[in-house]
């Protein structure tokens, strides 16, 4: 008899324990952070692996257009591949540079949130168009400052360039969740 007790005193106790379940707005966050960043890690893991020479073609069309927003401003850019040369400075684009790794995380985070196909599909197709379209003027502008200020281009590379565009990517994410709902 004793035994029967003790033993149905620990399962009372095991009962007890059970953590609250967990409500389905949490269940939801949840299932997208796991999409996320599995999605993420699909997209951004094949792509820092590939040689950079399977980027050139992407690398030269963003060089021919930041060396088409230096036109606008007045410039007089010379383009050869990946290389845009304003006098006495010269950039060369790589694929970090063609915000390649960007989109690839805004499509993870679009693709992962639950909303329509059409939602996710407008979401990749303008947030790809807004972020190259950024992109290719950062390059242009951090040209600009390379030319004119060449002792803070790199502060104004990694800075302006790489963390701007990155919010900017953010901003976007945020901008077209707001949109969605």
């Amino acid at each position: 008899m004793r035994a029967k007790r003790a033993k149905a005193i620990r399962r009372a106790q095991r009962l007890k324990e059970k953590p609250e379940p967990i409500d389905p707005a949490q269940r939801k966050a949840l299932a997208f952070t796991r999409t996320f960043l599995l999605a993420t890690a699909i997209a951004i893991i094949p792509l820092s692996l590939m040689p950079e020479a399977w980027f050139d073609p992407l690398n030269r069309v963003t060089a021919y257009l930041a060396a088409g927003v230096l036109q606008l401003l007045g410039l007089d850019p010379i383009v050869r591949g990946t290389y845009i040369r304003v006098p006495g400075f010269t950039v060369n684009v790589i694929a970090e540079c063609s915000a390649i790794h960007l989109i690839a995380l805004k499509t993870a985070f679009i693709v992962s949130f639950p909303t329509t196909r059409t939602q996710k599909w407008i979401g990749i197709g303008v947030g790809t168009m807004a972020l190259l379209t950024l992109n290719i003027i950062r390059i242009a502008v951090v040209t600009v400052i390379g030319w004119q200020y060449p002792t803070i281009f790199e502060l104004a590379h990694v800075y302006l360039g790489q963390l701007g565009m990155l919010l900017a990517t953010i901003a976007f994410c945020l901008a077209w969740c707001h949109w969605v709902f």
